[in-house]
């Protein structure tokens, strides 16, 4: 087979690009000035041979090469153009992302004739389980990246009543909150979340115990990171339901897949897939509901009566998450 020169051409601009990415940038404070070093020039020729080699040894195709363009945007912090600081994020820790993407591109691009696809992302069955499983694997991900900053906001307002549930049995948390029972998971001062003392004189969280009591048996065994991973689960399958309606709707893979996705990866869907709150929980149980209205609509006989149940009754526990789920569960 002869060798591909459009590969060749652009295995040997990515051989440029890694002694690019060999060299140095800073920027000043003001962003006024950049100061860059380069590798020696014998290292560019090496690079550039060595990018060469690899396209004439691997006989890359230009059709299997072309996801190499991507390192072009190692070169943009050193074009000598006006500097804007958003051109500076691709000198740095992004680099080896951009690396990562365009050799997973590669390879990619040179096996996808060879797998059957089809046989996952386009059945009806199997394609919701491996959007799911997408999710959920990224949902963790992203997860652990930021586990410095998790849980945050509510979250651990919502923990510690489940903390109360589990060593107390109750929904007072004052006393959850006097012996640092947060401190399992929140790392900070954590004040009580409350408007005013019950008739009781003890205090109840502002916030409704529904999350909490969903996390509970897994927060027992696996304590938050348990909790996290069933959030993202949920969110997962709540979004695999979302396929079935894209294509149930639309007739075909490729729309299901475009409408699943655009809905899972917006930031009011996948960055609460990872948080303990109320409204990853309650997009879920909507979405469910959605998609066996759907069904019900298009081939009513094929549904269950306990599928319907178990719907609505998922429904129902809507205002247990927030009061503001009322109206949703009402209609």
């Amino acid at each position: 087979m002869s060798r591909d020169r459009g590969a060749l051409v652009l295995g040997t601009v990515s051989g440029a690009s890694a002694w690019i990415s060999l060299g140095a940038l800073a920027v000043t404070s003001d962003q006024l000035a950049r100061v860059g070093v380069l590798p020696p020039l014998w290292a560019l020729g090496a690079c550039l041979a060595g990018g060469f080699l690899a396209a004439w040894i691997t006989r890359l195709r230009t059709h299997e090469a072309w996801p190499l363009t991507l390192t072009l945007l190692l070169w943009l912090p050193w074009l000598p153009l006006p500097i804007f600081p958003a051109l500076t994020i691709w000198e740095g820790p992004l680099e080896p992302l951009v690396w990562i993407a365009a050799l997973d591109g590669v390879v990619f691009a040179r096996w996808w004739p060879a797998i059957q696809w089809s046989a996952w992302t386009a059945n009806p069955r199997r394609a919701p389980l491996v959007l799911g499983a997408l999710i959920f694997a990224l949902s963790l991900a992203t997860a652990a990246a930021l586990k410095e900053r998790l849980p945050g906001g509510d979250e651990p307002h919502y923990l510690i009543i489940a903390q109360s549930l589990l060593k107390d049995g109750d929904l007072r948390i004052q006393n959850n909150h006097d012996r640092g029972d947060y401190f399992d998971y929140y790392d900070k001062g954590l004040p009580p979340d409350f408007l005013k003392r019950g008739v009781d004189g003890q205090i109840y969280s502002i916030h409704a115990p529904g999350i909490a009591v969903l996390i509970l048996p897994v927060f027992a065994i696996a304590g938050y990171p348990g909790s996290l991973a069933l959030i993202a689960l949920i969110v997962a399958a709540g979004l695999a339901a979302n396929w079935r309606v894209a294509f149930d709707l639309a007739g075909d893979a490729p729309s299901a897949w475009a409408g699943a996705l655009a809905v899972g990866l917006c930031a009011t869907v996948f960055l609460h897939s990872y948080s303990i709150f109320p409204d990853p929980v309650g997009w879920a149980v909507v979405s469910a509901a959605v998609a066996m209205l759907v069904r019900i609509a298009l081939s009513p006989l094929a549904v269950r009566t306990w599928q319907v149940a178990a719907t609505g009754a998922a429904l129902g526990t809507l205002p247990w998450l927030h009061t503001r789920f009322s109206i949703i569960a009402g209609l």
